[in-house]
């Protein structure tokens, strides 16, 4: 290895000066900026913050999942799929619209067998759905005993807020998740454990670095101001007993 090149391993190592190691690709450098928020987007696969984040709470918690016996679904599938499709030997994709996966589902009405998952992920879709907690009790019901669901979503306030209709310039979200918006999962699963940024190593750069006092916005025109410019990211692991 040259200079230049241990040089950028090890400020990627302890992050400084934007330079920072991807979990998923393994490479360091510096993260790109991606819709006005700083070190966002790895330079060599594109994973954002969220994606580093759920990459490295599924190298845990797919130790639980047997690769050959257990079964798998992801829905919107992303920067994830790669790795869940490797790990597991049955998996499946689905979303409500696209023609790129496996099912055509709807999360509120889901014509699965109950019990037919152990493993069910999808990251960013729950800010879409209207009847969220049909979709959730419709996620539990297809769950095995033993099952997780990762539901992520983004989350720009302390408190949800609903949106009258669905915006448009947001990839039509129909609100945006706050810090009391896994207490509908808690509503539902058994066990939801939370985890941040913060539990993770600051090299892999699991923070949303932005501007959110610019809040509300033509684009955005119901998110509230909020001050800081970094924000943690959220992995919400939901566990059926």
């Amino acid at each position: 290895m040259n200079i230049r090149n241990l040089s950028k391993t090890i400020l990627a190592r302890i992050g400084l000066l934007g330079c920072f190691t991807c979990p998923i690709c393994g490479e360091s450098g510096r993260f790109e900026k991606y819709m006005g928020r700083e070190h966002a987007r790895c330079w060599h696969c594109g994973s954002l913050e969220r994606h580093r984040g759920q990459y490295l709470v599924l190298q845990e918690c797919l130790k639980n999942f047997s690769p050959t016996d257990s079964a798998a679904i992801q829905f919107a599938p992303d920067a994830m799929t790669p790795f869940l499709r490797q790990h597991f030997q049955n998996f499946k994709t689905a979303d409500l619209y696209r023609d790129d996966v496996d099912l055509n589902l709807d999360l509120r009405r889901l014509a699965l067998d109950d019990e037919s998952y152990d493993f069910l992920f999808a990251s960013h879709v729950m800010e879409h759905v209207d009847d969220d907690m049909a979709a959730l009790n419709e996620i539990y019901r297809v769950l095995k005993p033993g099952g997780l669901a990762i539901l992520a979503v983004p989350s720009r306030s302390g408190k949800t807020i609903e949106y009258p209709e669905p915006v448009p310039t947001e990839h039509y979200h129909v609100r945006m998740p706050g810090m009391d918006y896994f207490d509908r999962y808690r509503e539902v699963f058994d066990t939801v454990t939370l985890y941040t940024s913060d539990d993770f190593p600051n090299r892999f750069q699991p923070y949303v670095y932005e501007d959110r006092t610019v809040f509300p916005t033509e684009t955005s025109p119901y998110q509230l101001p909020e001050t800081g410019r970094k924000f943690l990211e959220i992995v919400p692991c939901c566990s059926k007993q």
